[in-house]
């Protein structure tokens, strides 16, 4: 049969140890304290899968506005940083640079969607936006970034927060095995527990229900990172797999330098290394 479509991280020393990338029914959850760039890093990992593949996007924002979530993506793509962009502060020549960037990336034209659905939605909600998606392009491996479904309510909500939030990233999960959306991959972004401000958290670490961790194919855990960046821009960030069904390895950290302000990642040490530690994952 025809090779599986995978879709690859920005950062290839985490894509060695899971096969290249996530492919069609998988959830990979980015696991952050709050202001750690979760946010910026999907942006990234959307932008990356899309320039790499020949998948669709669609990009679900429930904290941020349309119009904040599209100027990541427009300074993704033109270097300019987010913050400039938004508050109108671009250059005539710039703005111009931007608009011509758009125009140029041809083959990113109609591939990515992108909407505010805002937090207080419930689960069927999200469903039906991804299947209008598969109805616009049938048949096409579609990825979908949910930033994010920690305030996300189930149907019909059962009470207590821990069940409430178990059984909506249950339904995220059973949307990328669902034979009426497939092909469909989907990245999450969810927040660690307080208590690991400043660590790397690992799975057991996200908050309000273990149930997320449980169902995820992929975790990719954010921390601050040390030492010194190339630019003022960049800040340091660990990367670290707390969790993978896609490779032997369950437990590999990477340096990074981030630009939030354009979602841009790099790895430090020109992508040498990684360490494997020896923290055990909870399966």
């Amino acid at each position: 049969g025809a090779p599986i479509e995978r879709l690859p991280l920005p950062i290839p020393t985490l894509n060695k140890h899971i096969g290249g990338g996530i492919f069609a029914g998988h959830m990979g959850l980015i696991l952050a304290n709050t202001n750690i760039g979760k946010s910026a890093i999907l942006v990234s990992f959307v932008y990356h899968a899309l320039a790499n593949s020949t998948a669709v996007a669609l990009h679900l924002a429930t904290e941020e506005t349309k119009v904040e979530l599209f100027s990541r993506y427009d300074a993704r793509l033109s270097g300019f940083d987010r913050a400039r962009i938004l508050s109108d502060e671009l250059e005539p020549h710039e703005r111009a640079q931007l608009l011509a960037r758009r125009t140029a990336r041809t083959d990113l034209k109609g591939r990515l969607n992108i909407l505010s659905i805002g937090s207080d939605v419930a689960v069927g909600r999200i469903e039906a936006h991804i299947e209008s998606m598969r109805i616009k392009h049938p048949g096409r491996l579609l990825l979908v970034a949910i930033d994010t479904a920690d305030d996300v309510k189930p149907d019909r909500p059962i009470g207590s927060t821990w069940e409430d939030q178990g059984s909506v990233y249950k339904r995220i999960k059973d949307m990328t095995q669902n034979k009426r959306l497939a092909p469909l991959a989907i990245w999450v972004t969810t927040q660690a527990g307080r208590e690991w401000e400043g660590k790397t958290p690992p799975a057991r670490a996200v908050s309000k229900s273990y149930d997320k961790a449980r169902k995820a194919d992929l975790m990719v855990s954010l921390s601050p990172g040390e030492g010194d960046v190339t630019s003022k821009d960049c800040i340091p960030l660990d990367a670290t797999i707390v969790k993978s069904r896609l490779g032997k390895i369950k437990w590999f950290k990477v340096g990074l330098e981030a630009n939030l302000g354009t979602s841009v990642l790099m790895e430090r040490g020109g992508g040498v290394g990684g360490t494997i530690a020896t923290e055990e994952e909870d399966s």
